[in-house]
């Protein structure tokens, strides 16, 4: 139900009423997920880990509720709406919804409810969105930033990792003299360095100060470092 304080935005309040169509919810006023086919694995690994590699990206088509002052009001009132709807969402990080990275298809739902109060005027909104979403246990290819003895930095786009030392396979060592871990196996002489690409397993993420950090191993079949 509607806040007290809200009044709705009918036909006689001009500028706002005969813009756009009706929006039609979206089931619970959640996200409707879908898989996109956004990140290409490397070919050298099984099928299987291609598969998980897959995941960490989704479309949905989400539901937002948008607030606009009233002088936003007036003519081209539905790009100022769209445009507070992205300035909201996109870039920003939620433990809902992860990373999002864009917003397209923006529909408004007119007539909004005008806030006696304020004078704001409040829209609900129904777009699609591109979100980076990591789970735990999903695979996906990172690039060390930082690397020291206790633990290895990397990046996956927005998303930080943190690999600690017990995750890194107990055939590497540490040289602190070149700040780098490398193989005493005479089978594997690669280098995790700054730079390095690795395959992990993520095992843990957190959600704080509007970023996901992610810890990951590097124990397991197929995983480790990559060719560049």
């Amino acid at each position: 139900p509607p806040h007290p304080s809200l009044v709705r935005v009918g036909e006689g309040f001009s500028p706002l009423g005969g813009v756009g169509e009706g929006l039609a919810t979206s089931a619970q006023g959640g996200g409707k997920r879908k898989e996109a086919s956004a990140y290409a694995p490397q070919p050298t690994a099984p099928d299987r880990v291609h598969r998980e590699e897959k995941r960490m990206f989704y479309l949905l088509t989400r539901t937002e509720k948008v607030q606009l002052p009233p002088s936003c009001f007036g003519k081209g009132i539905t790009k100022k709406i769209s445009d507070k709807l992205k300035e909201k969402v996109v870039g920003k990080c939620s433990a809902q919804y992860g990373y999002t990275i864009c917003a397209f298809k923006i529909k408004i739902g007119f007539p909004g409810r005008l806030d006696v109060v304020t004078g704001n005027a409040h829209f609900q909104v129904e777009f699609h969105s591109i979100v980076l979403k990591p789970i735990k246990n999903e695979i996906l290819m990172v690039e060390v930033t930082e690397v020291n003895e206790q633990v290895v930095f990397a990046t996956a786009g927005p998303l930080d990792v943190v690999i600690a030392c017990e995750n890194i396979p107990s055939d590497y060592s540490y040289n602190s003299l070149d700040n780098v871990y490398s193989s005493t196996s005479g089978e594997n002489n690669a280098l995790i360095q700054e730079g390095s690409h690795l395959r992990v397993r993520l095992s843990g993420m957190t959600v704080a100060n509007n970023k996901i950090t992610a810890t990951g191993t590097m124990d397991g079949d197929y995983l480790g470092v990559q060719a560049a």
